[in-house]
């Protein structure tokens, strides 16, 4: 397990409740894209961590329901809205790209997602019914389906739920259950399909590509509650036939590690088990670490969980996931202190609550009913 101090810290206060946030850095530029009720807001950053104002795109009828930084143009977004226009904007320019559109079958849900191409000027918009490839250089507006329900590949019932890129041409689709990947330029025809294992629609997911030596990719899917995490790996593409890589795995679920004696004692059990009985998983990002990766998962507490994976010949379990077989499972002197000090922190905070909670109970004046 590796520690990381951290010595310079920037604050933003954008004056308006988050609802989402994105960061990234094209050409030596940094940027966060923040995203409230009816707005989005976008600041630069550098090394001194100044962080100013440097754009905002500011909506009438509708909300903004995803921001996508550009990989291509430093300083340009894209922000889908919950009516289905998508908006092309930056500090100089603010454009509706995309009007306004309907599922394509009756449907509440107004999740709706727009991310860039492989073209500055191309993009794909999605709901939960259909995944559109568009041509901002044509005059005429019409989308290319790159994927749509209904599907001969996906149950009657199942709806779209995430859309991300893993290489140029490349994406990686969630649904209800199956993760699929395609490819632009073989639209509506899936190159890879997995049925995933969460018991709840995927909410969040995180695409590496090119890991260690062997060049391999890795897909991790995420519900929000229960906090669960799967990774699905596989290889190939450009001139190498795509294939699967071995089995699902799963990655520990944030309260695991207190599965293990060493590490949680049973007086500690209650402050635990309480801090976790509503708990939910609020982020996940994996990001490329030497020749492996290290894994991030964020709670609704603001807590942040990683793991790092690297390549072994050993045969033995690397996750460290609560279950059948943790009782084999040899914890380092490292991973039982800092467990320990953790868990210390979760039981300050828990008397503190304990001695707040007191001052929410309203004294009552009983007496006349005994008179």
């Amino acid at each position: 397990m590796e520690c990381v101090t951290v010595k310079n810290i920037g604050y933003i206060d954008t004056g308006d409740e988050i609802y989402g946030t994105t960061a990234g850095c094209t050409r030596g530029k940094g940027f966060i894209v923040s995203r409230h009720l009816t707005k989005c807001k976008m600041y630069s950053y550098a090394d001194d961590l100044n962080l100013p104002l440097v754009g905002e795109l500011q909506l009438e009828s509708c909300h903004p329901t995803s921001q996508c930084l550009s990989p291509y143009i430093p300083g340009e977004c894209l922000t889908a809205t919950n009516i289905g226009s998508v908006y092309l904007w930056s500090q100089e320019r603010k454009e509706e790209m995309l009007k306004p559109n309907e599922h394509r079958f009756s449907c509440r849900d107004q999740w709706r997602q727009a991310i860039f191409s492989s073209h500055p000027r191309q993009l794909l918009s999605a709901d939960c019914t259909k995944v559109e490839l568009f041509d901002l250089r044509k005059k005429s507006n019409d989308g290319v389906d790159l994927f749509a329900l209904p599907s001969k590949f996906l149950h009657p019932n199942e709806r779209i739920r995430i859309i991300k890129q893993h290489s140029p041409f490349l994406y990686v689709i969630a649904t209800d259950y199956m993760l699929i990947l395609v490819d632009e330029r073989f639209p509506g025809h899936p190159l890879l399909q997995w049925q995933h294992l969460l018991r709840n629609p995927p909410q969040y997911m995180s695409v590496l590509a090119d890991i260690g030596k062997e060049k391999q990719s890795l897909i991790s899917i995420a519900s929000q509650n229960p906090m669960e995490t799967y990774c699905y790996m596989f290889q190939g593409g450009a001139l190498k036939t795509l294939q699967g890589i071995g089995s699902p795995w799963q990655l520990t679920r944030i309260d695991d590690f207190t599965k293990f004696d060493e590490i949680c004692k049973t007086t500690d059990k209650i402050s635990v088990e309480h801090k976790y009985k509503r708990d939910s998983l609020l982020g996940l990002q994996c990001v490329p670490f030497k020749d492996g990766l290290v894994a991030y998962q964020l709670d609704v507490h603001g807590d942040i969980y990683y793991q790092v994976f690297q390549p072994t010949n050993q045969n033995t379990d690397k996750t460290y996931a609560a279950g059948p077989g943790m009782n084999d499972l040899v914890l380092d002197e490292v991973t039982i202190e800092k467990g320990r000090k953790w868990i210390k922190g979760v039981n300050k905070a828990w008397d503190e609550w304990n001695d707040d909670e007191t001052r929410f109970v309203h004294s009552s004046d009983v007496t006349s009913f005994f008179e």
